[in-house]
């Protein structure tokens, strides 16, 4: 059913992308208000960039662990130590 469909995913990525580039255009040319609007404005930047920034953090913790976890699980170490793959794919979920 869709096996036709996946010819068509990069046509629909570029169409994307188009879409955005417009948006950005279309916002970067709007007005950017008042004094009092531009301070809301950069506030709000402000928290959003101090947010991504400690979710970066935690995630790259999380994807460093999850990287030496499937290291030593094609080095066969992970056996040894008792643990289950299920059990490690149950911890990934609730930590994430």
């Amino acid at each position: 059913m869709f096996e036709g469909l996946m010819n068509y995913l990069p046509i629909f990525g570029i169409i994307a992308l188009l879409f955005v580039f417009y948006k950005n255009s279309w916002v970067t040319k709007q007005d950017p208000g008042n004094e009092k609007m531009q301070f809301i404005a950069s506030n709000i930047q402000k928290g959003a960039m101090a947010f991504l920034k400690a979710e970066y953090r935690m995630l790259s913790i999380f994807v460093l662990a999850v990287a030496i976890l499937l290291f030593f699980k094609g080095q066969n170490v992970v056996p040894k130590l008792n643990l289950n793959v299920s059990v490690l794919s149950v911890s990934a979920l609730e930590i994430g």
